[in-house]
């Protein structure tokens, strides 16, 4: 495992369990019912907690579903995520209202009329009513916004939670933010907020997936590198084994061809000798030899 601080391998995993009660409720419980009101307050709950931790820097982290190391949040970064979940739930429970919800709000029929058109994907009848309505009352903010979803294919709440461009880009956006009362206005934040948080999941996700691709990519670089290592020192060991046999070869060759120079001396030397103690036997015998051979010539001639 690698620590997502520092980069270090030298991390250990830890799985911790500890009990955790409430002292308050245990009072409580002994005032209202005595020494069995004091289990039944502490209401003790096992808790399980699993993490890992640099050796190196004590970074504490976690890991993820896609196998990256994420960090741990620490008892302040817990408390304030606790906190934004509160304040996320609250924003939910007070603005998360549907199109439908929106659009009956407004009194105009012609925006009416172009929603529905919305909701049957009929953009063309949509736009036609839409202009109608701003013919009347340039000011509408919920025609300028049913504009914005004509304009875009925004067919429900789905397809704009994963929209990938921010919505102030957008001038029938900001036209209906300009003139929307508040409960719109209120809306249309959240809107803003919501898509804010889908293209940050997405560049947050875009740059996980770098991070792993990296990592693929050294990984193969270093087995390609190993792979080349371990090739390039095979063949050097196959080279130093040729030059040694190449080497052997060549004193055997020339062991043989010393031997037949000194065996091709010695019997030049005791033939020369034989001839200065018997010149006469080796005339006879080279006479003898040289009839044969003239006698094997005349024969051959007679056939």
């Amino acid at each position: 495992m690698r620590c997502p601080k520092c980069n270090s391998e030298n991390c250990h995993y830890i799985d911790k369990t500890h009990v955790k009660s409430s002292a308050g409720k245990a009072c409580c419980g002994y005032a209202l019912c005595g020494p069995l009101g004091v289990l039944c307050g502490l209401n003790a709950k096992t808790v399980s907690e699993q993490y890992w931790v640099c050796n190196d820097c004590g970074k504490r982290f976690n890991v993820g579903e896609n196998g990256i190391a994420i960090a741990a949040p620490t008892n302040a970064e817990e408390a304030k995520n606790k906190e934004n979940d509160k304040k996320l739930q609250a924003l939910d429970s007070n603005t998360k209202v549907g199109f439908n919800d929106v659009f009956e709000q407004t009194t105009s029929n012609f925006v009416t009329r172009a929603y529905l058109f919305i909701e049957e994907k009929n953009l063309v009848k949509a736009k036609e009513y839409i202009e109608k309505e701003l013919d009347v009352n340039a000011k509408n903010p919920y025609a300028h916004f049913a504009d914005f979803m004509c304009n875009n294919g925004i067919f429900s709440e789905d397809d704009l939670s994963n929209h990938q461009t921010r919505l102030e880009e957008y001038l029938e956006f900001n036209k209906a933010q300009r003139y929307a009362d508040e409960k719109l206005l209120v809306l249309l934040n959240s809107y803003i907020q919501m898509v804010d948080k889908s293209i940050a999941d997405e560049e947050e996700r875009q740059r996980l997936l770098e991070i792993k691709r990296q990592e693929e990519l050294a990984e193969k670089k270093r087995q390609r590198e190993e792979a080349i290592g371990k090739i390039k020192e095979n063949l050097n060991v196959a080279k130093d084994v040729s030059i040694e046999k190449s080497k052997q070869a060549g004193k055997v060759v020339g062991t043989g061809l010393n031997k037949a120079a000194d065996a091709s001396s010695k019997g030049a030397k005791n033939f020369y000798e034989y001839y200065q103690k018997n010149p006469k036997n080796v005339l006879i015998g080279g006479g003898v030899v040289i009839g044969v051979i003239v006698l094997i010539i005349i024969i051959k001639m007679m056939m």
